[in-house]
Protein backbone atom coordinates (compact mmCIF):
# COMPACT_ATOMS: atom_id res chain seq x y z
CA UNK A 1 0.00 0.00 0.00
CA UNK A 2 1.43 3.07 -1.18
CA UNK A 3 0.50 7.26 -1.11
CA UNK A 4 -1.43 8.10 -3.96
CA UNK A 5 0.42 10.70 -6.25
CA UNK A 6 -2.64 11.51 -7.94
CA UNK A 7 -6.13 9.16 -7.62
CA UNK A 8 -5.82 6.86 -4.95
CA UNK A 9 -8.56 4.45 -4.25
CA UNK A 10 -8.50 4.09 0.22
CA UNK A 11 -8.53 6.89 2.28
CA UNK A 12 -6.43 6.75 5.66
CA UNK A 13 -7.41 9.37 8.66
CA UNK A 14 -5.75 9.12 11.69
CA UNK A 15 -6.33 11.35 15.16
CA UNK A 16 -6.57 11.66 18.65
CA UNK A 17 -4.28 11.15 21.96
CA UNK A 18 -1.44 8.67 20.11
CA UNK A 19 -2.95 8.59 16.78
CA UNK A 20 -5.44 6.12 18.98
CA UNK A 21 -8.18 6.21 16.46
CA UNK A 22 -8.10 5.40 12.93
CA UNK A 23 -10.11 4.49 9.81
CA UNK A 24 -9.92 3.52 6.40
CA UNK A 25 -12.19 5.16 4.03
CA UNK A 26 -13.64 4.61 0.20
CA UNK A 27 -16.01 6.59 -2.02
CA UNK A 28 -18.79 4.87 -3.21
CA UNK A 29 -21.25 6.40 -5.83
CA UNK A 30 -20.05 9.71 -4.84
CA UNK A 31 -20.61 8.56 -1.02
CA UNK A 32 -18.47 8.01 1.80
CA UNK A 33 -18.11 4.44 2.56
CA UNK A 34 -16.00 3.24 5.58
CA UNK A 35 -13.87 0.32 5.23
CA UNK A 36 -13.87 -2.03 8.50
CA UNK A 37 -11.72 -5.18 8.15
CA UNK A 38 -7.83 -4.85 6.52
CA UNK A 39 -9.05 -7.89 3.84
CA UNK A 40 -11.74 -5.62 2.34
CA UNK A 41 -9.07 -2.40 2.34
CA UNK A 42 -6.81 -5.05 0.29
CA UNK A 43 -10.01 -5.77 -2.13
CA UNK A 44 -10.16 -2.19 -2.56
CA UNK A 45 -6.80 -1.36 -3.60
CA UNK A 46 -6.34 -4.30 -5.94
CA UNK A 47 -9.48 -3.23 -8.26
CA UNK A 48 -8.77 -1.41 -11.35
CA UNK A 49 -7.96 2.56 -10.99
CA UNK A 50 -11.07 5.16 -9.98
CA UNK A 51 -11.61 8.47 -10.72
CA UNK A 52 -9.71 10.64 -7.99
CA UNK A 53 -11.37 10.56 -4.67
CA UNK A 54 -13.11 13.86 -4.30
CA UNK A 55 -11.89 16.74 -1.45
CA UNK A 56 -15.39 16.72 -0.05
CA UNK A 57 -15.70 12.94 0.39
CA UNK A 58 -11.75 13.49 2.10
CA UNK A 59 -13.30 15.84 4.54
CA UNK A 60 -15.94 13.82 5.03
CA UNK A 61 -13.38 11.02 6.55
CA UNK A 62 -11.41 13.54 8.50
CA UNK A 63 -14.70 14.89 10.10
CA UNK A 64 -16.14 11.20 11.13
CA UNK A 65 -12.12 10.18 12.70
CA UNK A 66 -12.12 13.66 14.30
CA UNK A 67 -15.71 13.48 16.14
CA UNK A 68 -14.47 10.20 17.07
CA UNK A 69 -11.33 10.94 18.57
CA UNK A 70 -12.85 14.34 19.95
CA UNK A 71 -15.30 11.91 21.99
CA UNK A 72 -12.75 9.01 22.68
CA UNK A 73 -10.19 11.84 24.28
CA UNK A 74 -13.10 13.53 26.32
CA UNK A 75 -13.72 9.89 27.45
CA UNK A 76 -9.71 9.63 28.59
CA UNK A 77 -9.54 12.35 30.09
CA UNK A 78 -13.21 11.96 32.35
CA UNK A 79 -11.49 8.67 32.93
CA UNK A 80 -8.44 9.82 34.19
CA UNK A 81 -9.82 13.04 36.21
CA UNK A 82 -11.65 10.49 37.68
CA UNK A 83 -8.70 7.98 38.76
CA UNK A 84 -6.99 11.22 40.07
CA UNK A 85 -9.89 11.96 42.03
CA UNK A 86 -10.58 8.51 43.46
CA UNK A 87 -6.07 8.91 44.89
CA UNK A 88 -6.89 11.77 45.64
CA UNK A 89 -9.75 11.01 48.27
CA UNK A 90 -7.30 7.81 49.07
CA UNK A 91 -4.25 10.55 50.06
CA UNK A 92 -7.10 12.41 51.91
CA UNK A 93 -8.09 9.88 54.44
CA UNK A 94 -4.52 8.35 54.38
CA UNK A 95 -4.01 12.27 55.92
CA UNK A 96 -7.13 12.08 58.52
CA UNK A 97 -5.85 8.51 59.85
CA UNK A 98 -2.39 9.78 60.13
CA UNK A 99 -3.62 12.81 62.28
CA UNK A 100 -5.39 10.77 63.87
CA UNK A 101 -3.02 8.26 65.39
CA UNK A 102 -0.98 11.61 65.88
CA UNK A 103 -3.82 12.88 68.48
CA UNK A 104 -3.46 9.07 69.97
CA UNK A 105 0.15 9.56 70.28
CA UNK A 106 -0.39 13.01 71.86
CA UNK A 107 -3.37 11.95 74.46
CA UNK A 108 -0.75 8.81 75.21
CA UNK A 109 2.24 11.42 76.22
CA UNK A 110 -0.45 13.65 77.91
CA UNK A 111 -0.93 10.24 80.48
CA UNK A 112 2.70 10.26 81.48
CA UNK A 113 2.63 13.74 82.32
CA UNK A 114 -0.25 12.95 84.68
CA UNK A 115 1.71 10.52 86.27
CA UNK A 116 4.19 13.70 87.27
CA UNK A 117 0.75 15.18 88.88
CA UNK A 118 0.72 17.66 85.86
CA UNK A 119 -2.71 18.51 84.51
CA UNK A 120 -4.13 16.75 81.25
CA UNK A 121 -5.10 19.05 78.75
CA UNK A 122 -6.45 16.57 76.32
CA UNK A 123 -9.56 14.74 75.86
CA UNK A 124 -10.81 12.09 73.63
CA UNK A 125 -12.43 14.45 71.00
CA UNK A 126 -12.08 15.95 67.74
CA UNK A 127 -10.94 19.24 69.07
CA UNK A 128 -8.18 17.20 70.61
CA UNK A 129 -7.39 16.86 66.43
CA UNK A 130 -7.97 20.25 66.09
CA UNK A 131 -5.10 21.04 68.66
CA UNK A 132 -2.58 19.28 66.25
CA UNK A 133 -2.59 23.07 64.27
CA UNK A 134 -1.07 24.66 66.96
CA UNK A 135 2.19 22.23 66.62
CA UNK A 136 2.51 24.23 63.29
CA UNK A 137 3.95 22.35 60.17
CA UNK A 138 2.99 19.69 58.67
CA UNK A 139 0.07 19.33 60.44
CA UNK A 140 -1.51 22.45 60.36
CA UNK A 141 -1.50 22.61 56.56
CA UNK A 142 -2.82 18.97 56.26
CA UNK A 143 -5.45 19.56 58.43
CA UNK A 144 -6.39 22.52 56.27
CA UNK A 145 -6.71 20.22 53.65
CA UNK A 146 -8.56 17.06 54.94
CA UNK A 147 -10.46 18.73 57.86
CA UNK A 148 -11.16 16.56 61.38
CA UNK A 149 -15.46 16.39 60.31
CA UNK A 150 -15.86 13.02 61.58
CA UNK A 151 -12.21 12.57 63.65
CA UNK A 152 -13.00 11.05 67.03
CA UNK A 153 -10.25 9.54 69.12
CA UNK A 154 -11.21 6.84 71.36
CA UNK A 155 -9.25 4.98 74.31
CA UNK A 156 -10.80 2.03 72.76
CA UNK A 157 -8.55 2.46 69.37
CA UNK A 158 -6.54 -0.25 68.92
CA UNK A 159 -3.53 1.71 68.17
CA UNK A 160 -3.71 3.96 70.99
CA UNK A 161 -4.32 0.48 73.31
CA UNK A 162 -0.76 -0.96 72.04
CA UNK A 163 0.68 2.84 72.77
CA UNK A 164 0.08 3.45 75.62
CA UNK A 165 2.66 1.58 77.93
CA UNK A 166 5.06 2.83 75.19
CA UNK A 167 7.98 5.35 77.22
CA UNK A 168 7.53 9.20 75.64
CA UNK A 169 10.97 8.28 73.47
CA UNK A 170 9.30 5.29 71.63
CA UNK A 171 6.25 7.84 71.03
CA UNK A 172 8.82 10.94 69.88
CA UNK A 173 10.25 8.03 67.22
CA UNK A 174 6.33 7.22 66.24
CA UNK A 175 5.41 10.94 66.44
CA UNK A 176 8.48 11.33 64.08
CA UNK A 177 8.02 8.61 61.82
CA UNK A 178 4.25 10.08 61.42
CA UNK A 179 5.32 13.80 60.97
CA UNK A 180 7.74 12.69 57.60
CA UNK A 181 4.47 11.01 55.73
CA UNK A 182 2.37 13.95 56.85
CA UNK A 183 5.15 16.35 54.93
CA UNK A 184 5.18 14.13 51.68
CA UNK A 185 1.02 13.64 51.49
CA UNK A 186 0.79 17.63 52.18
CA UNK A 187 3.50 17.99 49.15
CA UNK A 188 1.57 15.67 46.83
CA UNK A 189 -2.34 16.99 47.78
CA UNK A 190 -0.91 20.51 46.92
CA UNK A 191 0.82 19.22 43.62
CA UNK A 192 -2.56 18.01 43.29
CA UNK A 193 -4.05 21.01 43.76
CA UNK A 194 -2.36 23.29 41.64
CA UNK A 195 -2.38 20.66 38.18
CA UNK A 196 -6.19 19.32 38.39
CA UNK A 197 -7.11 16.88 35.25
CA UNK A 198 -8.29 19.09 32.41
CA UNK A 199 -11.73 18.26 31.31
CA UNK A 200 -13.00 19.13 28.40
CA UNK A 201 -16.67 21.32 28.65
CA UNK A 202 -19.44 20.76 26.82
CA UNK A 203 -20.30 23.06 23.61
CA UNK A 204 -16.52 22.99 23.84
CA UNK A 205 -15.10 21.95 19.72
CA UNK A 206 -13.14 19.31 19.56
CA UNK A 207 -9.49 20.34 19.01
CA UNK A 208 -7.98 16.97 17.18
CA UNK A 209 -6.02 17.27 14.21
CA UNK A 210 -6.59 14.47 11.73
CA UNK A 211 -3.87 13.36 9.26
CA UNK A 212 -5.51 12.26 5.58
CA UNK A 213 -3.71 9.96 3.18
CA UNK A 214 -4.98 8.29 -0.11
CA UNK A 215 -3.56 4.91 -0.80
CA UNK A 216 -3.47 3.61 -4.82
Amino acid sequence: MQVAQDGGRVIRCVGGTHDRFRGFFAETGGRLEEIVSLARVRERLAIAPSPPISGDVQEQAAALVRNRAAEGDSNLRAAEAERRKAESATLMEEGRQLLLKATLIELAMDRHRELWDEPSVLEFSEDAVGRLRKKGYPYAPLLKQVGTEGLQPSPADAYFIRIQEDSREALLRRMASIETRMKELVAELERRRQSPPQVQSQGEPPGVQVSVSVYA
